[in-house]
């Protein structure tokens, strides 16, 4: 059984106790108030413990944590590993670095790329994982993950979602959409049936997205449901869907032609692409779009190829050649100094020796 701790740190961050039931390995979490406050248990500690359902979201947790013996196995690095041993879920990835939200869904924990055991370039928002929890600055009051690993896919176990699909609002978005406000956690309120009632408003985490690279912000409509802790979980944007040609694919990004500011076309990254889609210059795609209120700047999410791009006998560049060759005036030019004649004598030529010919060319005579 192992058992991690919250050291020093006055957090309400959980901590994960590791037990076997019957040959089956399981997890439960603890928090600090239901510990010994005089021997906290650090990782690697074993410990005594009973079991506790919470009433509100019927979720077990470890009540009456005592430890029984010392872990006196040293890290990698010669010391003790007294840090926490915490879970949560990816919810932001910047360049280098990212944050974590926290199993509680009550904030996010920052941590750099080279903490974390494996390719960033491989992580994905939502993605559950594994850490130790530290502090970083020289005043040591901010949070830091380090040690940071992916966990199996449905490690850490979600309230499940029962009941009725609500419509409502976003009141408030997630900090990571808005890092000026001061609480992590996003706000939805149900449409109330009458204009003068208030709706029930319930608080989500990223795990609450259906589609976890949805921006929502303040004043965007969503469908929603409300899982067993009390949390809007399955939240769907609902957003009108516009059309538009591709004007340009450069790698891992491109741009449509949308204009929302004068002059600039609208951009969109390969990620947002529906079904892995190979986009070409010229195809129609439908998307929905998003304007980030924090910077002003919109960009096209959820793209759907609809058609590929109408396949054109001669390439338009060709064509815009051929138009400006043909208004050239300094290139050579024939001049008529004599009308034709027939053998005969009379001009021009009679219907039955006319023959239709490829411009520019030339018939061979015998």
């Amino acid at each position: 059984m192992e058992s991690p701790t919250n050291g020093n740190e006055k957090t309400s961050e959980p901590g994960v106790i590791q037990y076997q039931v019957n040959g089956t390995k399981k997890s439960i979490y603890f928090f600090p108030k239901d510990c010994d406050q005089k021997s906290l248990p650090h990782i690697g500690d074993k410990v005594d413990f009973n079991i506790s359902q919470v009433k509100r979201s019927k979720e077990l947790v470890a009540v009456d944590v005592k430890v029984v013996s010392k872990n006196q196995v040293k890290n990698g690095l010669g010391r003790s590993n007294s840090l926490p041993l915490c879970q949560g879920f990816i919810a932001a990835l910047k360049d280098g670095f990212g944050f974590i939200e926290t199993v509680a869904h009550d904030r996010e924990v920052f941590f750099h790329f080279s903490n974390f055991e494996g390719e960033p370039e491989k992580l994905e928002l939502g993605v559950e994982v594994e850490y130790n929890l530290g502090t970083r600055g020289s005043s040591g009051s901010c949070l830091s993950a380090e040690n940071v690993r992916v966990l199996p896919r449905g490690t850490i176990e979600l309230p499940p979602t029962d009941g009725e699909i609500l419509e409502g609002t976003v009141v408030r978005p997630l900090r990571s959409v808005n890092p000026d406000q001061t609480q992590y956690a996003g706000l939805v309120q149900v449409t109330p049936e009458k204009e003068d009632e208030k709706g029930a408003e319930y608080e989500f985490g990223i795990m609450g997205l259906v589609s976890k690279r949805e921006l929502l912000q303040a004043g965007d409509p969503v469908t929603f449901q409300v899982d067993s802790s009390g949390r809007a979980s399955n939240i769907v944007a609902v957003r009108k869907k516009r059309r538009a040609i591709v004007d340009a694919v450069k790698g891992l990004f491109g741009f449509l032609a949308y204009e929302v500011d004068e002059g600039k076309k609208l951009f969109f990254h390969m990620s947002e692409v529906k079904d892995s889609s190979g986009l070409q210059q010229g195809d129609q795609v439908e998307f929905v779009l998003v304007t980030n209120q924090r910077t002003g700047k919109s960009s096209a999410c959820n793209v759907t190829k609809v058609s590929d791009a109408p396949r054109q006998e001669r390439p338009e560049r060709l064509i815009s050649r051929l138009r400006t060759i043909s208004v050239d005036e300094s290139g050579p030019k024939l001049i008529l100094v004599r009308q034709p004649r027939g053998p005969d004598g009379t001009k021009g030529f009679t219907d039955d020796v006319r023959q239709q010919r490829a411009p520019g060319v030339v018939p061979v005579v015998e």
